[in-house]
């Protein structure tokens, strides 16, 4: 929200700038230092904090896998939150040269494709970060993720986890795909 916000008032005192008149004197607006300014103040660090966050995901996601418990489940299941709320923050400046990277299809292609990551699992391939990028974009990153923690009890979630180790290992490749 906070974000939107500013992003309007920078456009607004852009096209504040604008002038029609060709009467008044011919001073033109630098747009370099005011883009150098969003780049440097808010967008760097929008996709530095969801880097932060997603590297703390995957060292939740690594300690729960070792010890799939209700406590490690909880601190996972909120550091999925923060990484999803630090991702919708970065995902207003998706535009120009950071669109051609695909960030948004990689990390957050909703729905998950719930009955596709099942199969995923169920399968006889070795499930790593190579598996991992021939799926649809839909069976990984955030909502793959949502799907493995949040689909049901904590208590059918870790019994899940506990009784299919390829469950820990597609979490675990996720989280870094």
């Amino acid at each position: 929200m906070r974000a939107t916000l500013l992003l309007c008032l920078a456009g607004l005192l852009a096209l504040a700038g604008c002038n029609d008149d060709s009467s008044t004197s011919n001073t033109s607006f630098e747009r370099g230092p005011l883009l150098e300014n969003m780049a440097s103040n808010f967008i760097l660090p929008a996709y530095r904090q969801m880097e932060q966050e997603t590297e703390a995901l995957q060292v939740l996601a690594e300690v729960f896998t070792q010890n799939p418990d209700a406590t490690a489940l909880s601190d996972l299941q909120a550091g999925w939150r923060s990484a999803k709320l630090s991702w919708e923050r970065a995902a207003y400046f998706n535009f120009g040269p950071i669109e051609f990277l695909g960030l948004e299809t990689s990390v957050d292609n909703w729905p998950a494709n719930r009955f596709g990551i099942e199969s995923s699992i169920n399968t006889e391939e070795t499930i790593d970060q190579t598996y991992l990028q021939t799926l649809a974009s839909n069976r990984k990153g955030l909502p793959a993720m949502e799907y493995l923690l949040f689909d049901g009890t904590p208590e059918e979630v870790i019994a899940r986890f506990t009784s299919s180790p390829k469950r820990g290992a597609y979490l675990l490749a996720t989280s870094v795909a």
